[in-house]
């Protein structure tokens, strides 16, 4: 794979894909404004894609009864379960792009991640990670007590490894092969703040280098890394990515 530097200024036109809850109760569409399939309950985490004309594709892990699928597809009439919840029943057949059996109490289930259409305003952006990321980046002096409010507030996934700290947000209702990194933080050292790096999610902050290793974005913002340096980060990255 190639290694293509990147300036800030060039990803301003780039559209963000998101993973973030939606607000009020949302109406998953099969196509934007065409047919509702189900209503996500408020505060459900979603994962969604660049919005196009107020509309954002998305996916979301529900599960359906085994007896109202077959194969891939799930049945007209069929019951559509988030969190152990019966949310909707599905008003036409519908094909999903995987599945999985649940366990436990839900063995009677599928696992499936179904995809549709939400529109803008049912999409809660307080809840995006990259927002505040870029905020703080963007301030001046200290960054280190933002940081702190900021985990607390998105409460990432922490790792200490013997080159610093790892805070990592991941991308949910994606897949059901695994959560993707969707925000990783690299703290080195005494936690300064040495690298941020994304899935798919460029940053519009003032990073003195930012580069390219599809699909993944490398945000510096303390400048170009040695070899040494990215070749560490690299192997950050890789350790907390799912195969």
């Amino acid at each position: 794979m190639k290694h293509i530097a990147l300036i800030a200024i060039a990803l301003l036109s780039i559209e963000l894909s998101q993973a973030q809850k939606v607000k009020k109760n949302a109406e998953l569409y099969t196509k934007p404004g065409v047919r509702v399939l189900f209503i996500i309950p408020e505060g459900t985490e979603v994962y969604t894609g660049p919005m196009t004309d107020n509309w954002y594709p998305v996916s979301i892990e529900v599960m359906i009864r085994k007896a109202e699928m077959s194969g891939h597809r799930i049945a007209q009439g069929a019951s559509v379960f988030i969190g152990g919840k019966e949310v909707g029943i599905m008003p036409q057949q519908w094909d999903v792009p995987e599945i999985i059996e649940a366990t436990g109490r839900h063995k009677d289930k599928y696992r499936v991640i179904i995809e549709g259409y939400l529109f803008k305003t049912k999409v809660d952006e307080t809840t995006k990670p990259e927002t505040e990321i870029e905020k703080i980046i963007n301030r001046k002096g200290n960054i280190q007590a933002a940081l702190t409010d900021w985990i607390a507030a998105f409460k990432p996934e922490k790792h200490i490894l013997p080159q610093g700290t790892v805070y990592i947000v991941r991308d949910h209702n994606r897949s059901l092969k695994g959560d993707r990194i969707r925000l990783l933080l690299f703290l080195k050292g005494d936690n300064k703040l040495t690298a941020v790096v994304t899935d798919s999610h460029p940053l519009t902050a003032r990073f003195r280098h930012i580069q390219y290793e599809e699909p993944f974005i490398y945000h510096f913002p303390l400048g170009k890394p040695s070899p040494n340096d990215w070749k560490e980060i690299e192997e950050i990255v890789l350790k907390f990515t799912p195969l």
